[in-house]
Parts: C-alpha cells; sequence; structure tokens
C-alpha cells in the first residue's frame, strides 16, 4: 500500500520526488521498531501507539514542508537539504 501511495504521489506531484528517499527510510525505521517488537524489546501495544501517533504527525510535517518550499522564491540558490544544514544561504 506504501509503494502505491508513493508512486501515486510522485506522478501527482514531481517536487515529492525529493522527499521520497525520506520516507523510504522512515519504512525502514518502522520495519526495524516491528522487530524490536517481534523480539519483546518493545511490546506490540507500545509499537500501535507510536505507530499511531507518528503517521499523522509524518502527515504534518510534510504538508509543513511542502507548504514551506512553496514560499521559497524561484532563485533561491541551494534549494534543499543543503541550505538548512549548512545554516546560510550563501553557496559554498
Amino acid at each position: 500500500m506504501g509503494l502505491l501511495v508513493l508512486g501515486v504521489m510522485s506522478v501527482l506531484f514531481p517536487n515529492v520526488r525529493a522527499a521520497a528517499g525520506v520516507y523510504v527510510g522512515v519504512v525502514w525505521i518502522l520495519l526495524y521498531w516491528f522487530w524490536l517488537a517481534r523480539t519483546r524489546t518493545l511490546t506490540l501495544g507500545g509499537l500501535t501507539l507510536l505507530y499511531g501517533v507518528c503517521v499523522p504527525w509524518s502527515l504534518t510535517v510534510g504538508l509543513v514542508s511542502l507548504h514551506l518550499s512553496a514560499l521559497m522564491p524561484a532563485d533561491w540558490p541551494l534549494r534543499g537539504a543543503g541550505t538548512l544544514a549548512r545554516g546560510s544561504g550563501s553557496p559554498g
């Protein structure tokens, strides 16, 4: 189901493609947490609560990020994570 949603989002919203890597990374984290629940390191109830909070939160973060990126001027240098990591808008 997740791959279907990712495929539809990539087709309908081309600017979402850059965020697809983050989505795939989060899926790996969720699979790891599921593995922890299976080994009884984390309870299934705790995992269910965690998933119940994380899914709506991830949608909120994604929509806010999409809105903020749409507000950026077209000539903004170093768009993307590199700008945030450097902490400035100057090239280099």
